[in-house]
């Protein structure tokens, strides 16, 4: 997509989307590339126009969850541009990405400029966007919820079997013993087959 047509600047007004036209600096990024680093300090905001980007928070040493994905004609980097806060998760390139950015202090020069209904639009779109995220890590973090308790629940099912099992393969090794009989020997290794199938 070409960057005059990106939704970002259809918030502003003519005049003010050719300036961020001229301000903007195009970037191509290969994949797996890190755009910015959790806790970084923000020094531009990034519209997509071609390819994908995700977003991931630190969870341990080498370890990310990841909780948004921004596609071309999404913007982001907006809350750290305008509370000036450090980056609250990283970027990485999905793929080959084109990003315009737009450096920092020139956008809050044209934003303190920009009549209120332009400002209004942009948080409104922050806003919605806050919420999709929020809601799409919530959704994550239930899900892993679920499948801890799915395991835990499975491990205590395995253990309540394995208790059985080991009665069982025990009174049919003390019924060979007792009867040695060829029957009685056939049908006992049958039972501890199938236990250690079962197992």
């Amino acid at each position: 997509m070409d960057l005059q047509s990106h939704r970002f600047l259809s918030y502003f007004e003519p005049p003010q989307a050719a300036e961020l036209c001229q301000l903007a600096i195009m970037e191509h990024f290969s994949p797996q590339a890190v755009i910015f680093e959790e806790s970084e300090i923000p020094d531009c905001l990034y519209l997509v126009l071609e390819g994908e980007v995700e977003f991931s928070k630190r969870i341990g040493p080498q370890q990310y969850q990841t909780i948004a994905l921004a596609s071309p004609d999404e913007f982001f980097g907006e809350f750290g541009v305008l509370d000036g806060q450090p980056r609250s998760a990283r970027a990485i390139a999905c793929g080959p990405v084109t990003l315009a950015k737009i450096p920092r202090d020139q956008l809050m020069d044209i934003l303190e400029r920009s009549p209120g209904r332009v400002v209004l639009k942009l948080f409104g779109h922050i806003i919605q966007y806050l919420r999709y995220t929020t809601e799409r890590y919530v959704s994550q973090i239930v899900h892993k919820q679920k499948m801890a308790l799915v395991g835990e629940m499975v491990n205590t099912i395995v253990h309540d079997f394995k208790s059985p099992f080991t009665g069982i393969q025990l009174s049919s090794s003390m019924l060979k013993e007792m009867h040695p009989d060829e029957e009685t020997v056939e049908w006992c290794d049958l039972i501890q087959a199938q236990v250690m199938r079962m197992s």
